[in-house]
């Protein structure tokens, strides 16, 4: 289980239990990186900037908006987001880029050509998938989700 923390948002009772609305801010582990210099991966998350994500959590003990919460949630379900978040374009351009070299004599373009073309459209057409798959795993990892505890309230 991976564990981080997350701000409330929302609070809303339901009978005996409590939905919460969770933001939690993905950061890189760059500070326990040994190549922490000379790596891409920091100046691209500095680049784009702070991500949020939002959960809603049942549970049965009380929080008020803008405790800060202790979450937890599976490693495996984390993974499998990733995998098509990033590997599913990846191979739909590459596919796309075979298929445009096989049909090129077909339509008559160059091979370079249709290879390009075609890696382009298929390379789009994964980014769609993995937004509509990862929108249905993202249903699922939310009922995943597990309020640890509450450390405290939000000094403004």
């Amino acid at each position: 289980m991976a564990k981080a923390l997350a701000t409330v948002i929302e609070v809303e009772l339901f009978d005996v239990n409590y939905n919460a609305k969770l933001r939690f801010q993905k950061k890189p582990n760059c500070f326990s990186c040994l190549s922490e210099k000379s790596c891409g991966f920091k100046v691209l998350s500095e680049t784009i900037g702070n991500k949020y994500f939002y959960w809603t959590v049942v549970t049965s003990k009380p929080v008020k908006v803008g405790e800060i919460v202790e979450i937890a949630f599976p490693d495996r379900s984390l993974f499998q987001l990733e995998i098509i978040i990033y590997f599913l374009p990846i191979l739909f351009l590459i596919v796309g880029s075979l298929t445009g070299e096989y049909l090129s004599p077909s339509i008559l373009i160059k091979a370079e050509y249709a290879s390009i073309l075609f890696a382009l459209f298929f390379f789009i057409l994964g980014i769609g998938l993995a937004k509509y798959f990862s929108f249905l795993k993202e249903k699922t990892f939310q009922n995943q989700v597990i309020l640890l505890r509450v450390l405290g309230k939000l000094i403004i």
